[in-house]
């Protein structure tokens, strides 16, 4: 008879403490759960985020191509000019024409100069954003932080001045050769 009094108080006792037991398995499945939810969400943000700059960054690409077709046709403009050069340093010309002439593409370069160091400077500046957004994505999802260079090149606008660039107005009729 005591075996089963004994045995009666082992059953309860396991009970009350599987009962204990089941209650603290679930509070923390609960606690999983929602914390495997926030991880998710925060996953969809990062994904989000980063499919966004890959679409910035797509964009840049096809304004770095346009730069480089219009580099392109400078220089094939540039190696036309240079024949007229070649054709004219054959036979004389006079001071006001040659000064003229070089007046005008010395305008037309220099215009074209500006645009493209603006454009140069425009893309410069949203790849350092983009590189600046990643940086404060993985900060914010703890990531390591990426070490990407940062460039040590002054721009053009700041090594070249125009007056650099300057033709004497006194230029003596002479034969120009090659």
């Amino acid at each position: 008879m005591n075996r089963r009094l004994i045995i009666l108080i082992e059953s309860k006792t396991d009970k009350k403490a599987f009962s204990a037991l089941k209650k603290d398995i679930a509070k923390d499945k609960e606690s999983l759960e929602k914390a495997s939810k926030e991880l998710n969400r925060q996953l969809d943000e990062v994904a989000n985020a980063l499919a966004a700059l890959g679409n910035n960054l797509q964009g840049q690409e096809r304004e770095m191509a346009e730069v480089y077709e219009y580099i392109d046709a400078i220089h094939k403009e540039s190696q036309k000019q240079g024949a007229v050069i070649r054709h004219l340093s054959a036979s004389k010309v006079d001071k006001e024409a040659f000064d003229r002439s070089l007046k005008k593409e010395r305008a037309g370069y220099l215009e074209e100069r500006v645009l493209l160091e603006k454009k140069i400077m425009t893309v410069h500046e949203a790849i350092s954003w983009i590189e600046k957004r990643i940086d404060m994505i993985e900060t914010s999802n703890g990531l390591p932080e990426s070490k990407s260079p940062q460039p040590h090149e002054k721009p053009v606008s700041e090594t070249t001045d125009s007056s650099s660039l300057t033709v004497p107005d006194n230029i003596l009729e002479q034969e120009i050769t090659q």
